[in-house]
């Protein structure tokens, strides 16, 4: 069954669309696309400062769109969503595209 989930959790294609727009000051609203698989438990969000090296993530459970904030000001961030297959959210699907924003201000 492991094996099972695993496999749900990698074909789940996290966010296939996955976007991003600065909503406000220090503030990101992102989207994406829902995972066909019916496995799929929920969505985790990860970030940071650099392309590819994510620092920081967020559980966002099972929803398509989150708002991120207390971003600094004239940092460029990276986004990247997995969904997850498991109940304890370790059977994770691939990265989606990742998203880059730059925050107003600095």
């Amino acid at each position: 069954e492991a094996a099972a989930a695993e496999a749900a959790a990698a074909e789940a294609a996290a966010a296939e669309a996955a976007n991003g727009s600065v909503i406000s000051s220090g503030m990101v609203s992102l989207a994406w696309s829902r995972s066909a698989s019916s496995n799929v438990s929920g969505y985790r969000l990860y970030y940071g400062t650099s392309s590819g090296t994510y620092s920081d993530s967020i559980d966002v459970g099972d929803q398509s769109a989150f708002s991120a904030n207390g971003l600094q000001p004239g940092q460029t961030y990276y986004f990247g969503v997995k969904a997850y297959a498991s109940a304890d959210g370790t059977q994770e699907s691939g990265f989606s595209n990742e998203v880059t924003v730059t925050m107003e201000g600095g």
